[in-house]
């Protein structure tokens, strides 16, 4: 099974999930802390997408799709600059 990601206020820190989930729990956290890098929020202007419960954003060539519910993020290289969803290739997330 693919792990689950999931983006916590900075209020919900790892020593509280750890108390929360016990030593004898099937779950493991694992903090994972990347460089930030500017990217970029998409959404329609009727804001569907966070709607259906997803987060769309681009950071250079990579595109993400973050689905709130069960925590599976679905990445896919596109380019850099485009303007259209007709315009990306086909892939996980254009799709």
């Amino acid at each position: 099974m693919d792990p689950f990601i999931y983006l916590l206020p900075s209020a919900v820190g790892h020593k509280k999930l750890a108390k929360l989930f016990g030593a004898s729990s099937l779950y493991r956290v694992d903090l994972d802390r990347e460089e930030m890098k500017a990217a970029v929020l998409l959404d329609t202007f009727e804001s569907k997408i966070f709607q259906a419960g997803k987060i769309l954003f681009q950071a250079g060539e990579v595109l993400s799709l973050f689905e709130l519910q069960n925590g599976r993020l679905i990445k896919q290289t596109v380019p850099e600059k485009w303007s259209f969803a007709g315009e990306l290739p086909d892939g996980p997330v254009a799709s």
